[in-house]
């Protein structure tokens, strides 16, 4: 049948295809109302895709809740490519599928890359079409895993097309290069209508040519209706959407109940497997050769074993048209087609008696057991309406394979319909509780709320009462203070029974009400904690007590002990191998606080090495955001720009939007640095439209702490006083030490000086207390400035100036050193000693420009101008040879530089090989090079 207009529809598509056939990706997705067409525009892209692979999945309703179900149906034509894949890649498809036995990581977003791994490799051989119809109906575990590719698919020759509906259940997140459709225009509807009822009258056609309003679908099964006589009549034409279903229950009436039971039966069973389907109907009195009758009247086709409806609306009448009791008979006949047991990898007996052994079958065999179980299971549970353990049990015997599969929101699906058919409330809640611990798991923050509130209504022991607020206390809620409470509580209540768990808990209660400025609770929970874990507990809690006391030391707490928090740290930087990514990312940030910033970069380097191998791209967006403030602070600008560009994408790929939030944010920072305002106002911009809600210390301590470092590089020291003070209302002592140096300077160059001497009394306490040299020598600096600038006592300013100047040899802070040259130079050059300024002033200058800081060096260029530097000594100098890069083409480079073959370097940064090949493709002519050797050779001399 040919396409009826759709001119500009097919002009996208067109074009897409031939890009995918000049070897670059591309994505189009289609929206509109049911039957508007968009399945017509992927048949036709299929029927265009000449010399391309064409893969194919369509969202089934039934199947919305079986996790990676339809990425299945789409790789099942390559699946014999997934052991060429890179391990934890393959293994992550081969669980996602079923394989019990499958090893590696269980991130859920890995098998995303699995899948742009798997279509980057077929696409070597020819180019790739992926067509996804109906996606709003497509488990949410295909959903991520094919989002994730295709946002990452670059320099692949690789087209996907997407079609889905707005509602009843929207594709997960808005896709690029959306086009909504309309309906079709009067020429191209009575071109559709003339192919489909070519002799119908002009009475009728015009009446079905104003019911349809555009709508194809409207239009094709209206003049069905017309061309058999079977026509409504009478009345207002309503929209075409509201009276499809209208006709599809007119056509499903014409058939006798056997075919009507048979269809029944197919649109309730999501595989469409026909021999199951054929089983049940003899359950319920239905013979196969009532299916003549569907397939004459053209409502389904028999293809391969398999019963597939003309449409889904098609499918959703023959299921929601016939009363509940009729359904519920249906799901009972299917169930009991499926057998009385289900599978145990464990070496439970199969259904004949037979003893199953681990790893005795193939991981084919197991995947249909899996599946068949997991398919009895929700037959059971839609055929159920009474309290039944039973069915419950097997509801959550499914979820807990779909959580070895990956697949969280089907784990959180089948635990709730388990929950709701359980009789015992204790187990009730129990299983709600499981429910939302998975929806929090799968990024369904509003459900597993519910689920939590839903499971506190009713009888909980102590043990799941906190177990629920301890889940409670992870959920974004603006009622933060509250769950403190419940969670303090909670902890109390089982600190005999679970003192591990009430210690995490109590841990928790403090670092929290620390962050938000309940100074108080924090010192309360903290000292509870101590009671709980005295001092010499063995070295399991230490990771607690640490954390406690943390807080503690950050509140001016009395007899806060530092020493606590440093043994915890130096245990962790020798042995940290068996240690969950939670706590490394808590010890990174204690380590921050500690001012332990080489040791705090080694452990956020060995968990980011850690993510990439294993694949945990879920947790690597806040492993980096730890690595990259820390790169920033020890002076690796370049870096920690490629890493949060990278980690910015990750979280919006993977739909951590307060991550990806924070991460625009440290970028906004990195502009300050650098002196880009303009860089600075469309980061805070990113950032508030990522996270609206980001809680206002957060964004005024920074934002405050940006515009205050752009000013004191321009010698605005007033106005970066008042940003100071007015970030001073929001921060906790715990973000003071990144800022009091600030404050020092700010304030007492503008004549603040009650505000630089309490500022420069905490920062030194702190930094002699850490015992860091880094940290002293900016002290150091501090001190000099205010005893300088202050106290007016020159002799003793410099001591502290060239005691600085001391400690910062051999320390790697490069800004901090330029920071103190910078200063110490004017401070000579304000005592009229010209020569000893150039010296200070020309080494803070060098500095400044490797590092990009543009506005501190145009400030130290003035003072050296006024010192006698003539302009040519003040040429600017020449960025490093790696300056032209990109932040990925810089990442993909040292990776290469290091030896790295092309597919290693995809597995690390989570690519394609071949957009590797593409980004090296523009680094050597770039860098003026052509091989990899010559790539190593470049950065050892910009590393010197």
């Amino acid at each position: 049948m040919t396409l009826c207009g759709r001119a500009e529809e097919r002009q996208v598509i067109d074009q897409l295809l031939a890009a995918a056939r000049a070897g670059h990706s591309g994505t189009v997705a289609f929206r509109g109302e049911a039957g508007i067409g968009k399945s017509a525009l992927l048949e036709y892209a299929a029927a265009a895709a000449t010399g391309m692979r064409v893969l194919r999945v369509s969202g089934v309703e039934t199947e919305a809740e079986f996790p990676f179900a339809g990425l299945h149906m789409l790789l099942r034509p390559a699946l014999d490519r997934v052991p060429k894949l890179p391990e934890p890649q393959a293994g992550a498809l081969r669980r996602a599928f079923g394989a019990a036995d499958a090893e590696g990581a269980r991130d859920q977003f890995l098998a995303g890359l699995a899948v742009l791994s798997l279509l980057s490799d077929l696409a070597e051989e020819q180019p790739v079409l992926c067509l996804v119809d109906d996606a709003h109906w497509l488990d949410r575990a295909s959903a991520q895993a094919l989002l994730f590719a295709m946002r990452r698919l670059d320099a692949d020759p690789v087209a996907v097309i997407v079609a889905a509906r707005d509602q009843p259940r929207p594709f997960l997140v808005p896709l690029p290069a959306a086009v909504r459709l309309a309906g079709l225009d009067e020429a191209a509807s009575g071109q559709l209508l003339d192919q489909q009822a070519p002799g119908l009258r002009d009475a009728a056609r015009v009446r079905v040519l104003a019911e349809a309003a555009g709508n194809p679908l409207a239009l094709v099964e209206l003049a069905r209706e017309a061309a058999t006589g079977r026509a409504a009549g009478g009345g207002p034409a309503p929209l075409a959407a509201d009276r499809i279903p209208e006709v599809f229950a007119s056509q499903l009436g014409q058939l006798g109940e056997p075919a009507r039971t048979l269809l029944l039966l197919g649109a309730a069973e999501p595989t469409g497997d026909l021999a199951r389907i054929f089983a049940a109907a003899s359950r319920l009195g239905a013979e196969p050769a009532a299916l003549d009758d569907a397939e004459r009247a053209g409502l389904v086709t028999a293809i391969s074993g398999r019963l597939e409806f003309r449409h889904p609306l098609l499918r959703s009448a023959a299921y929601h048209g016939v009363p509940l009791a009729r359904r519920h008979a249906a799901h009972r006949a299917l169930a009991a087609v499926l057998g009385d047991g289900s599978p145990d990898q464990d070496g439970s007996p199969r259904q004949d008696g037979s003893p199953r052994q681990a790893g005795a079958e193939p991981a084919d065999t197991v995947q249909a057991d899996s599946d068949q179980a997991d398919s009895r299971a929700w037959h059971l549970g839609a055929a159920t309406i009474a309290p039944d353990e039973q069915v419950a049990a097997q509801l959550e015997a499914a979820a807990e394979r779909a959580r070895l599969r990956g697949g969280y929101a089907a784990v959180c699906a089948a635990y709730e319909r388990a929950a709701e058919l359980t009789p015992d409330p204790q187990t009730r809640a129990a299983r709600l509780s499981a429910a939302a611990t998975a929806a929090n798991d799968a990024g369904l923050a509003d459900r597993a709320e519910q689920l939590a509130d839903r499971a506190r209504g009713l009888p909980l022991d102590d043990l799941l009462r906190a177990k629920l607020a301890l889940l409670r206390a992870t959920l974004p809620s603006a009622d933060g203070t509250n769950r403190l409470a419940e969670l303090s509580s909670a902890a109390t209540a089982i600190a005999g029974q679970d003192p591990a768990l009430a210690a995490a808990m109590l841990a928790l209660v403090s670092h929290s009400a620390w962050i938000d400025h309940h100074h108080g609770r924090a010192v309360e929970s903290a000292a509870r904690l101590r009671e709980l874990l005295p001092a010499g507990a063995d070295g399991s809690h230490s990771f607690a007590q640490a954390v406690a006391e943390q807080a503690l030391l950050f509140v001016d707490a009395p007899a806060a002990d530092r020493r606590v928090v440093q043994r915890y740290l130096a245990g962790i930087g020798h042995d940290r191998a068996q240690a969950e990514p939670g706590e490394l990312l808590a010890a990174i940030v204690m380590a921050l606080w500690d001012g332990s910033y080489d040791l705090a970069r080694e452990v956020a380097a060995d968990l980011a090495s850690r993510c990439r191998a294993q694949g945990m791209i879920g947790w690597l967006p806040a492993v980096l955001y730890d690595l990259n403030l820390l790169e920033i602070q020890l002076g690796d600008w370049n870096d920690a720009k490629a890493g949060a560009l990278e980690a910015l994408r990750l979280a919006t790929d993977t739909g951590q939007r307060a991550r990806a939030a924070a991460l625009a944010r440290l970028l906004g920072g990195l502009a300050a640095l650098a002196g880009d305002r303009d860089g600075l106002t469309a980061r805070t911009a990113e950032a508030e439209s990522l996270d609206p809600a980001v809680p206002a210390p957060v964004s005024a301590v920074w934002l405050h702490g940006c515009l205050a470092t752009l000013d004191l590089a321009d010698g605005r020291f007033e106005s970066a006083r008042q940003h100071l003070v007015l970030a001073d209302q929001w921060w906790g002592d715990g973000t003071a030490f990144l800022l009091q140096p600030d404050v020092v300077e700010a304030a007492v160059r503008a004549g603040d000086s009650r505000l630089a001497h309490t500022a420069l009394t905490w920062y030194e306490r702190w930094a002699w207390q850490g015992g860091h040299q880094w940290a002293q020598s900016v002290a150091h600096r501090c001190r000099a400035q205010v005893t300088a600038y202050g106290d007016g006592d020159d002799d003793r300013a410099e001591e502290h100036y060239a005691e600085a100047i001391r400690l910062h040899e051999g320390q790697t802070h490069p800004y901090k050193r330029a920071r103190t040259h910078l200063a110490y130079g004017e401070w000579l050059r304000r005592n009229r000693r010209r020569a000893d300024a150039r010296a200070q002033l020309a080494s803070a200058l060098d500095i400044f420009e490797q590092l990009g800081a543009a506005g501190w060096a145009r400030r130290t260029r003035s003072e050296l101008a006024a010192a006698g530097t003539s302009p040519d000594q003040l040429r600017t100098r020449s960025a490093g040879a790696l300056a032209g890069l990109t932040a990925q083409e810089l990442q993909v480079a040292r990776l290469a530089a290091r030896g790295l073959s092309n597919r290693d370097i995809a597995a690390q940064l989570f690519l394609s090989p071949r957009t590797v090949g593409y980004h090296l493709y523009k680094v050597y002519p770039k860098l003026g090079v052509s091989s990899r050797g010559k790539l190593t050779a470049l950065f050892d001399v910009e590393n010197r």
